[in-house]
């Protein structure tokens, strides 16, 4: 602290101007004193473009520095929030919003969410995946209809539960089911209907009814 104390002050020139080119991380500034070579300081987090008005610090030594963007010389053009390196929005005890007519987050790499609770609602909504990776402790989900159309499907379960009040499925070249034991409770009338009907047993064939007919 006492080394601080005998250090000389820093006098600064503020002055605007007009940005005329970017190269190499510098902008070149016109203002009344001329030309400034400056670059963007840290706290100006609006990216300055051609033909806008900007406030300029320059120090002692000569360097310019572009403290803020004063005015879009384009008028209604795109604005560019530019950080560099890992950059952290921390809101302490409050909420933030982010209000647009269209939102889009890219991640050159990544994109990862995370909260204790995450909610999503939309009218219309459409997701384009390569590879989808999805892990649940449960699943509930309550849909109106629902429409797909897969190439291939796999599904493996150790128990599988359906509950359906009508159940219409349509083959149209071959089914084959293999099932250690099966077992059908029917309350009304078992229908089974086929051009040519083929039934072979290895043991025994029962059939156990009041009536049985055949022919």
């Amino acid at each position: 602290m006492e080394n601080m104390a005998h250090v000389k002050p820093m006098e600064a020139l503020i002055t605007c101007g007009y940005v005329k080119g970017y190269v190499d991380a510098f902008y070149t500034v016109t203002c009344r004193g001329g030309t400034v070579r400056a670059e963007r300081a840290a706290g100006c987090l609006l990216e300055p473009e051609v033909d806008d008005l900007v406030l300029i610090c320059r120090d002692e030594e000569g360097r310019g520095f572009i403290l803020s963007v004063l005015k879009r010389r384009k008028g209604e053009g795109k604005s560019s929030l530019c950080l560099s390196g890992d950059t952290v929005l921390d809101i302490k005890g409050g909420a933030l919003t982010v209000s647009a007519e269209r939102v889009d987050l890219r991640g050159r790499r990544q994109l990862s969410a995370s909260a204790p609770a995450i909610e999503i609602k939309a009218v219309k909504g459409t997701a384009l995946l390569g590879e989808l990776s999805f892990l649940a402790g449960t699943l509930r989900g309550s849909i109106g209809k629902v429409m797909t159309k897969i190439g291939s499907m796999e599904t493996t379960a150790e128990r599988l539960i359906q509950k359906v009040k009508r159940c219409y499925r349509d083959v149209e070249d071959f089914e084959e089911t293999r099932i250690g034991r099966v077992r059908y409770l029917v309350k009304g009338m078992f229908s089974l209907r086929a051009k040519n009907t083929v039934i072979e047993s290895e043991e025994a064939v029962r059939i156990d009814g009041d009536k049985i007919y055949l022919g």
